[in-house]
C-alpha cells in the first residue's frame, strides 16, 4: 500500500459505480486511480473527498492496468485535507480554479520525481483565489510561472518582468490597460504553442 498527498485535478465516472481520479502529488507527478465503488461508499469516500480541487491523503495499490499508456492503480482510501471551499462559491474564481486544474492536468505527467515547484505552484494558486478580486492578475501570473518552470518562457516576452511577484502578491502587479492585453496575448501564445508540442 502507498500514501501520498494530492491534489485532485478530474474525477470522471466509470461505470455506475466508479470513478476515475486524476491528481496531482506532492512530487509533481500526475497520478490515475481507479475508484472501486466510490459513487456508492460512504465510508471510503464520503463527502465529496475525490471532487477536483481538494487536497487529500490518499492510500492505494499498484496496478499494471492502463489508462492511456498511463498506469492506473486502485484507490483504497481518501482522506479530506483541504477542499478549497471558498472557490466554490464565486463563479468568477470557479471557472478560473478549473482552468488551473485543466492546464495543469495537460503539462503533468506519471513517474516524475522532484517536480514539487508544480505542486506548489497549483496550491499557492489555488490557496489565493479563494480570496483575490484580482483573478485576472492571478491568472496571468500562473501562467508566466508555470511556463517559466517548465523552461519555455522566452526572456524577452513582455510579462517575463512579472515573474518577480510571488503568487500571493499577484494583486501588486499594475499594468494598464494596453500593456494587460499585450502580455495576456503572448503568454497565450506560448502556453497554446507549448501545450500543442
Amino acid at each position: 500500500m502507498h500514501t501520498e498527498r494530492a491534489i485532485i485535478l478530474r474525477a470522471i465516472k466509470h461505470g455506475e459505480a466508479h470513478l476515475i481520479v486524476h491528481c496531482l502529488t506532492k512530487s509533481g507527478s500526475r497520478l490515475n486511480l481507479m475508484a472501486k465503488g466510490a459513487l456508492k461508499s460512504r465510508r471510503r469516500f464520503g463527502g465529496g473527498v475525490l471532487e477536483p480541487f481538494n487536497y487529500v491523503q490518499l492510500a492505494y495499490k499498484e496496478s499494471k492496468k492502463a489508462l492511456d499508456g498511463e498506469p492506473l492503480h486502485w484507490l483504497e482510501e481518501a482522506q479530506m485535507l483541504h477542499d478549497f471551499y471558498q472557490l466554490r462559491k464565486d463563479y468568477a474564481r470557479l471557472e478560473v480554479g478549473f482552468y488551473l486544474l485543466q492546464v495543469v492536468s495537460r503539462v503533468s505527467r506519471e513517474n516524475i520525481v522532484d517536480n514539487h515547484g508544480i505542486f506548489d505552484l497549483l496550491g499557492n494558486t489555488l490557496k489565493s483565489l479563494e480570496t483575490t478580486t484580482d483573478t485576472g492578475s492571478l491568472k496571468i501570473l500562473f501562467e508566466l510561472k508555470l511556463l517559466h518552470h517548465q523552461g519555455v518562457l522566452p526572456q524577452e516576452i513582455l510579462g517575463y518582468p512579472l515573474l518577480r511577484f510571488p503568487i500571493q502578491e499577484h494583486h501588486k502587479i499594475k499594468l494598464n490597460k494596453t500593456d494587460r492585453v499585450l502580455v495576456k496575448r503572448e503568454v497565450h501564445q506560448v502556453l497554446e504553442s507549448y501545450l500543442k508540442a
